[in-house]
C-alpha cells in the first residue's frame, strides 16, 4: 500500500503543532475534539483560535517525512506553546514583548511569523529533494501552499474509539511493520477492528503511542537510508538512477503515486520505497513486580548437570542480568562447550521480572530445534518459533526463537536479546542484521552474543569495557580442544606421469584415522571448484588406501548440492567414512568419532581464523572418542592458521589453569 501524507501546522489557542497525516480530518478530530485538553488550557482569555494550516499537498512519505524533521524541532513535532499571550486585551508592548523572548528562547513568539518562516524552509527542503530525484513534480506542487482550514470546512472527523485503539496497539507492540504485515498480524490474532486501520494509526501516532516512519527516506537532500534495513547510499550528481558507492537501490516512477522514488533492493521481506510506511511500537514498558506470584523454574529433571566451568559462566551471565551495569556480554565458548544451557538461569531472571526473551540463530533448522528444547525447560513458559514458512509470525510468548532476518519485525520488544552463533552467515558483517537485533532490544535492555569464535571488534570492545566477556574454556567431557597441526607442503602433487595425486605424507594420516584407528574424517577445501577438481583424486586416494572403495564411503558435498542433507546424515550416522565438503559443515554437525583435515588451509580469503576455529571445533566433540586429530595442510602457513591454534591453546591453558581439565591434560 502506497503512503501519501501532507504537512500541516495546526493552531489550537496557545498550543501550536507540526505533523503529517494521510487524511488532515483525522488530525482535526484529534485536536479539536470538544472535551477540554489540560494540556490545551493555557490560561488565556478570550476565544480560543482554532485552525490548520496544509503545508504541502500528498507527498510520498518518505519526502515529507525528512522534510517534517528538517524543518520543525523535536518540540514542535511533539506539540509548543507560543510565548505570546492569546488574545491582546493584555496592556502589554507587543513589540518589547517579541523582542525579549525572541531573545531569550531563539523562536518567533508570533504564530504567523512562525508559519510564514516554516513554509519558506519546507519550499526550500521540497526544492532540494526534487533536484536530487530529478523529480520536477516535488519543485511545483506546493505552489499556493500554506492553505488554512477551520474545523467547520475541514469537516472533523470523530475520534476513534480506545477500544478500537487497543486491538490495533496490541497487535504492533513491540514490533516494526508495513501495512500488509499489520493487516496479517490482526488476522493471525483473529482481533478484528470495525474502523479504518489507518485512522486508527494516525491516531495513535498523535497520541505517541505509534511511530510512523518512512520504510525508506533521507539523512540529507542527497543522501538515502532504508528504514527498514539500515542500507544507505548517496545520490549521485548524474542524474537519474545513479548511486555513489551502491548498487542495492533503483530509481523509478511509481506506477500508483506516479513520484519518483527509489526502491531499496536489499530489503527481502518487503518492499522498501519513498512512498510505503512502516508502523512500529515500543512493548508496553510497565513490568510485573519484582516478586511475581508463579516463579518459572528451569527444569534439571532429565539433564545432564553443568560442569564447573558451565555453572561458573551461568552465574557470571546471570549477574549480568541482575545487575546491569553493562549493555552487551560475550559469552565466549569453547566449541563443544554446551553454550545453550548456560544461559538458562538469565533467561529465567528476566522471565521473573515480567521481561521477554529472544533466542536468534542464523539458521532456521536451529530455530526448529531450539525452540522446543527451550520450551521444555521451562516450567509455565510458552515459546514461539518464528522463521521463513514458520505458522506463526506475529504471536506474543515469554520467549520467541528466531532467524535473523525476521528480527527485522522487532521493535524496541525484548529484554533480553540472546545472539547465537554471531560470527556466522549471516550475521557476519552484515550491518542489516545487526542494526535489526539493536531495534529489536529495549532501551535498557540487554544482548548476550553467544560464539566460540568472537569478531575483532568484540574483543576491542570487550578491552575497552564496553562489553562483559564470559568464557567457558572447557568441553563439557573435560579434555582438550584438538590442537591443529601444520603441514607446510601442497596437498595435492604431480607424479612421475604428470597425473594429479595426493601427497603421499597427507594420504599415510588419511589411512591412520580411517583404517587403523577407524575414525571418520572431515575433509575441508576451500571452494566449489576445487572440490569438482580434485573428487577424483581423493576417491582414487581413498580407493588405495582400503584397497576397493565401496560405494558412499566417501562423499561430496557444498551449499548448492541437493542431496546434501541426505550425505550429512549418512555422514552422522556412520555410512560415509570420509566427507569431502566446503566450510558449509563448519558447524551445526557433531560426529563422534571424527578428525579434521584441512586442504589448502593457507586460502586465507576462505579460510579466516573463525572459520578454521570451527572446522577444527569439528574433532574430539563426543566423551568417547575425546581426543580427534587436526591437521592444516597448506603451502604456507597464514596469520589466521597461526591466529586458530593460538585461539585454541589460549582456552585449553585457561581451562588448564581453573582445574577444568581431568588429571594429566
Amino acid at each position: 500500500m502506497d503512503y501519501l501524507v501532507c504537512l500541516y501546522l495546526v493552531r489550537n489557542g496557545n498550543y501550536y503543532r507540526a505533523f503529517m497525516s494521510h487524511d488532515p480530518k483525522i488530525d482535526a478530530g484529534f485536536f479539536f475534539r470538544e472535551e477540554p485538553d489540560p494540556f490545551l488550557n493555557t490560561g488565556s482569555t478570550g476565544m480560543r483560535i482554532r485552525y490548520m494550516d496544509l503545508l504541502t499537498p500528498l507527498l510520498p512519505v518518505g519526502v515529507a517525512d525528512f522534510v517534517l524533521r528538517s524543518v520543525f524541532t523535536p518540540s514542535e513535532i511533539a506539540g509548543q506553546t507560543l510565548k505570546e499571550p492569546e488574545g491582546g486585551g493584555q496592556a502589554v508592548n507587543r513589540s518589547r514583548w517579541k523582542s525579549f523572548f525572541s531573545g531569550l528562547f531563539n523562536v518567533s513568539c508570533d504564530y504567523e511569523a512562525i508559519l510564514s518562516h516554516k513554509i519558506r524552509k519546507v519550499k526550500a527542503q521540497l526544492d532540494k529533494i526534487a533536484h536530487a530525484l530529478k523529480d520536477d513534480s516535488l519543485r511545483l506542487c506546493n505552489k499556493g501552499y500554506p492553505v488554512r482550514i477551520f474545523p467547520d470546512s475541514l469537516g472533523v472527523m470523530k475520534s476513534q474509539s480506545a477500544s478500537e485503539g487497543d486491538v490495533i496497539l496490541k497487535a504492533l507492540e513491540g514490533r516494526i511493520l508495513f501495512y500488509g504485515e499489520l493487516e496479517k498480524s490482526l488476522l493471525e490474532g483473529q482481533k478484528r477492528t470495525g474502523t479504518d486501520v489507518l485512522n486508527t494509526l494516525q491516531m495513535l501516532a498523535l497520541s505517541g503511542q505509534v511511530r510512523i516512519i518512512p520504510s525508506l527516506g533521507f539523512t540529507s537532500p542527497g543522501e538515502i537510508i532504508c528504514y527498514r534495513c539500515g542500507n544507505t547510499a548517496r545520490l549521485a550528481a548524474g542524474g537519474k538512477s545513479s548511486f555513489e558507492g551502491a548498487s542495492l537501490f533503483y530509481q523509478t516512477t511509481c506506477p500508483i503515486c506516479s513520484f519518483n522514488v527509489i526502491y531499496c533492493e536489499q530489503c527481502n521481506m518487503g518492499q522498501s520505497r519513498l512512498c510505503k510506511g512502516l508502523f512500529a511500537a515500543e512493548k508496553n514498558p510497565i513490568r510485573q513486580a519484582k516478586l511475581p506470584t508463579v516463579q518459572v523454574k528451569v527444569k534439571r529433571r532429565g539433564a545432564p548437570s553443568l560442569t564447573p566451568a558451565q555453572l561458573q559462566a551461568s552465574y557470571e551471565i546471570r549477574a549480568f542480568v541482575t545487575d546491569k551495569t553493562k549493555h552487551e556480554c560475550l559469552l565466549w565458548a569453547a566449541c563443544g562447550a554446551g553454550k545453550t544451557e548456560v544461559i538458562f538461569e538469565a533467561v529465567q531472571e528476566t522471565l521473573n521480572l515480567g521481561g521477554q526473551v529472544l533466542y536468534a540463530s542464523p539458521r532456521r533448522d536451529v530455530v526448529i530445534e531450539i525452540a522446543p528444547r527451550i520450551e521444555s525447560a521451562f516450567e509455565g513458559v510458552t515459546v514461539t518459533a518464528v522463521y521463513g514458512g514458520s505458522p506463526e509470525k506475529f504471536g506474543s510468548a515469554g520467549i520467541t526463537a528466531a532467524t535473523a532476518h525476521q528480527v527485522m519485525r522487532f521493535y524496541k520488544k525484548f529484554d533480553l536479546i540472546i545472539l547465537d552463533e554471531v560470527d556466522a552467515y549471516p550475521y557476519k558483517d552484515n550491518q542489516m542484521l545487526h542494526m535489526a537485533v539493536k531495534r529489536a532490544v529495549r532501551d535498557e535492555g540487554q544482548i548476550i552474543y553467544l560464539t566460540a569464535t568472537p569478531s575483532r571488534e568484540l574483543l576491542s570492545d570487550a578491552d575497552k569495557g564496553k562489553v562483559r566477556v564470559v568464557t567457558i574454556p572447557a568441553r563439557y567431557h573435560g579434555y582438550p580442544v584438538p590442537e591443529p597441526k601444520f603441514m607446510e607442503m601442497s596437498p595435492f602433487v604431480k607424479n612421475e606421469r604428470g597425473q594429479t595425486m595426493l601427497e603421499p605424507k597427507v594420504k599415510t594420516i588419511l589411512k591412520d584415522w580411517v583404517v587403523d584407528q577407524k575414525g571418520q574424517v572431515f575433509v575441508f577445501l576451500p571452494t566449489v571448484k576445487m572440490i569438482k577438481t580434485y573428487e577424483a583424486v581423493l576417491e582414487r586416494a581413498v580407493g588405495e588406501i582400503i584397497g576397493r572403495l565401496e560405494p558412499g564411503f566417501i562423499s561430496f558435498s557444498y551449499a548448492q548440492d541437493s542431496l546434501r542433507d541426505y550425505k550429512r546424515d549418512c555422514f552422522k550416522k556412520g555410512g560415509t567414512r570420509v566427507f569431502v565438503t566446503t566450510s558449509i559443515m563448519e558447524r551445526g554437525i557433531t560426529v563422534a568419532n571424527a578428525n579434521v583435515m584441512v586442504l589448502n588451509a593457507d586460502f586465507e580469503y576462505i579460510f579466516d581464523e573463525g572459520t578454521l576455529i570451527q572446522m577444527s571445533g569439528r574433532a574430539g566433540r563426543s566423551a568417547e572418542y575425546p581426543h580427534g586429530d587436526v591437521v592444516f595442510v597448506g603451502k604456507g602457513i597464514t596469520g589466521a592458521m597461526k591466529g586458530a591454534r593460538e585461539k585454541i591453546k589460549g582456552l585449553n591453558k585457561e581451562a588448564r589453569k581453573l582445574g577444568y581439565l581431568k588429571p594429566g591434560w
